[in-house]
């Protein structure tokens, strides 16, 4: 007897040891009875072991983990009991296995119907999120586990429709099968989901196809509801807002990017509300004054639907919330200068919306601040003259109001200011200097700025866009040290007043527009350091001299080219790039042929050489271009025959305008082309209207003239 009692001893003394100092364990394991050892029964552990060899072990099957995932079933040994291992647990007095949670555990293969996974009758929890179950059948035999009270599958590459049998698992607590896109719900089995599991508190089926199930069967969900989450499901009809918004318990509402038609309840919300997301719906009407009764809420997020009418001055009431958002409405009127007591209030997204007045003064008096978009209203006025509270912002959207007044200093002092758009407003006068070094997006573009631009813009290290186009600006640009914009891709000086050579640009330049300016000079050979343009726009300006050889290709990447409405002299550049899509040369003083490499830019959508000096015949493997839609030729000393090189059906068959005019053409019209320009007669009826030439490369307007 003494020789057992020293043998228990040691042999708790030894699971104390190892379960302290083996690798990696983070499961918890119910106590222990303090009286004696209970072990996991044997046709259990082999019932795991049988499960996990199911599988083969794989990182990406547990990617959406990211560095939390880690293969949790490697360490399971059969020489040690199950109740030790990781993602196990077990009960205190009988052994029997109650808790399974495998998540991130990198598992890839099949559940099988007759998985040993079902054998564990006595489970209460069971976690196989994010695996890779690839597309496995959610088994009926789920239903057989009739203790569970949360099941969660969610992220696991599941598929099929599923069974009526998880309306068995009536103490169910929680059932997440989020982000299984291939997962279906019939009527009959959601009906029977919602009436049999009364007691449950969270329902997770974002992502889960819904779209046959109606949604007043919601009218039955259990009154002890605290999630929602039905969330690109697919659901249409009309919802049972007067129902589910007011369940007593109900914390957390997600119905976004679903069909649902109704309104939102006048009165009587769940007052337990915090998060509330009804992105990319349909509800009608307007924003109920009663919203100001959620004072537990933190999240609302209400954008693209069809609600009008004022936003509710009530909102001030709402202490707790830290974002909200109600863009792409039709909310109208002025915005309630009610913020004051909102002091959490980090996000705020009015954007898109018939708002009208000045910005309300409160707003700018708010500390946690980080995103503000009031942007494509009809907001009016200046701004606030001094706003020091705004010290955490970080992005400032007010694109396309009405704004007037200068831009206030404070506002390029903001210590964290990354992302500044004030494009298309009436904002006027001089850009001050920029005290901050944050900025990595400006858009000052279609105001009414003047004098010139900043110096200090141009060592912003961290800036990527800088967009003032279609100002006032002047002066020379001072952008002699273009090394200190280390990642600058995208630059915009279009229609102002700006003079002198070009401004030399940094290598990481990507898309560069300076058209309708005055600058002057040649185009420096420095240009054919930018590897990375896409984008060249020069025209009309009054540059001069001869092009650069390496200006038609930049390794491929070269997408446009306009220089057109200069004074370039000499050739057209021989080397042109495969990607290149639209070519536009109009205007100039090139002389020569145009280049046969041409015939490689098998993406060419518009070629445009006219009013030029070009000497050469009518080139007709321009013919074999397959995306060709504008050929302008007009205006040069073009001479011969505009014949076919081909017997061919399919010449020019995109070609949508063929300028050949005033040249030294002679001979026939040019019948077989013109028997082929089928593409001429198509019109594209898109939503923004008629579309003839599609695509941003051509918006020229042309002259025709048709007999």
């Amino acid at each position: 007897m003494g020789f057992l009692m020293h043998a228990m001893k040691f042999l708790s003394l030894f699971l104390i040891i190892f379960f302290f100092f083996k690798p990696r364990l983070t499961c918890s394991s119910y106590p222990l009875s303090s009286s004696n050892v209970v072990f996991c029964p044997p046709d259990q552990s082999l019932a795991l072991l049988r499960f996990k060899n199911t599988f083969s072990t794989n990182h990406s099957a547990s990617s959406y983990c990211d560095d939390v995932s880690y293969p949790k079933t490697d360490y399971w040994n059969e020489s040690v009991d199950c109740c030790l291992w990781d993602g196990v647990a077990c009960d205190g007095d009988t052994g029997n296995v109650i808790e399974l949670d495998l998540s991130c555990s990198w598992l890839q293969g099949v559940i099988h119907s007759n998985s040993s996974l079902f054998n564990l009758f006595h489970l209460r929890r069971l976690n196989l999120a994010y695996n890779d179950f690839v597309q496995s059948q959610v088994s009926p035999d789920f239903g057989r586990f009739s203790s569970l009270t949360h099941l969660n599958l969610s992220f696991s590459m599941l598929s099929g429709k599923l069974p009526f049998d998880l309306s068995h698992l009536s103490r169910l607590v929680s059932l997440d099968l989020t982000a299984n896109e291939g997962l279906e719900f019939d009527t009959s089995v959601f009906k029977g989901l919602v009436k049999n599991l009364t007691q449950l508190t969270q329902l997770c089926l974002n992502s889960v196809n819904m779209s046959s199930v109606p949604p007043n069967l919601l009218m039955n969900i259990s009154s002890s509801l605290t999630t929602l989450k039905l969330g690109f499901t697919g659901m249409l009809g009309n919802f049972p807002a007067g129902y589910v918004f007011r369940l007593p318990n109900l914390q957390y509402l997600e119905l976004n990017a679903n069909h649902l038609t109704g309104s939102l309840p006048e009165s009587n919300w769940s007052t337990s509300l915090k998060t509330l997301q009804l992105r990319d719906c349909h509800f009608t009407g307007s924003l109920p004054m009663s919203i100001g009764n959620l004072t537990q809420i933190t999240f609302i997020d209400i954008p693209s639907n069809n609600l009008s009418g004022e936003i509710p001055a009530s909102i001030s009431n709402l202490v707790q919330l830290e974002h909200l958002t109600l863009e792409d409405n039709t909310f109208q009127g002025q915005i309630p200068d009610a913020f004051d007591n909102l002091s959490k209030l980090n996000h705020i997204d009015l954007g898109r919306n018939k708002l009208t007045g000045k910005l309300p003064s409160s707003i700018f008096n708010l500390t946690q601040l980080l995103y503000i978009d009031f942007s494509s209203n009809q907001l009016e006025g200046p701004f606030p003259e001094y706003a020091t509270q705004l010290s955490k912002l970080s992005r400032l959207h007010l694109s396309d109001n009405m704004l007037n007044g200068v831009i206030p200093p404070w506002l390029l002092s903001l210590p964290f200011l990354e992302y500044l758009f004030l494009r298309n407003n009436f904002l006027a006068g001089n850009i001050s200097e920029i005290k901050t070094s944050s900025l990595l997006h400006i858009d000052l573009s279609n105001n009414n700025l003047s004098g010139p631009i900043p110096s200090s813009i141009f060592k912003l290290e961290k800036l990527t866009t800088l967009l003032l186009s279609s100002n006032s600006l002047s002066g020379v640009v001072e952008m002699d040290t273009p090394s200190k914009l280390k990642s600058l891709i995208m630059l915009g000086l279009e229609e102002n007043l700006l003079e002198g050579r070009l401004p030399i640009s940094p290598k990481t330049l990507a898309f560069f527009f300076a058209s309708k300016n005055n600058f002057t000079g040649g185009v420096s050979s420095s240009i054919c350091h930018l590897e990375q343009l896409r984008v060249l726009d020069l025209s009309h300006n009054s540059l001069a001299g001869k092009v650069p050889r390496c200006l038609g290709n930049f390794s491929n990447n070269l997408l446009e080219l306009n220089i057109r409405m200069n004074s370039f002299q000499g050739t057209i550049p021989e080397e042109l790039g495969t990607n290149l899509r639209s070519f536009k040369l109009n205007g100039n003083q090139f002389g020569g042929s145009l280049p046969r490499s041409l015939l490689n830019c098998s993406k060419l959508e518009v070629l445009d050489v006219g009013n030029n000096k070009l000497h050469d015949i009518f080139r007709n493997w321009l013919e074999t271009l397959p995306e060709l839609q504008v050929l302008v030729l007009q205006s040069n000393s073009f001479h011969g025959l505009v014949t076919s090189g081909s017997q061919a059906n399919n010449l020019f068959p995109k070609l949508k305008i063929f300028d050949i005019s005033r040249n030294n053409f002679s001979g026939p019209l040019p019948t077989g082309y013109f028997k082929n320009f089928k593409a001429m007669m198509d019109v594209n009826e898109s939503k923004s209207g008629k579309l003839y030439i599609g695509g941003d490369f051509y918006n020229d307007s042309l002259e025709l003239t048709i007999k």
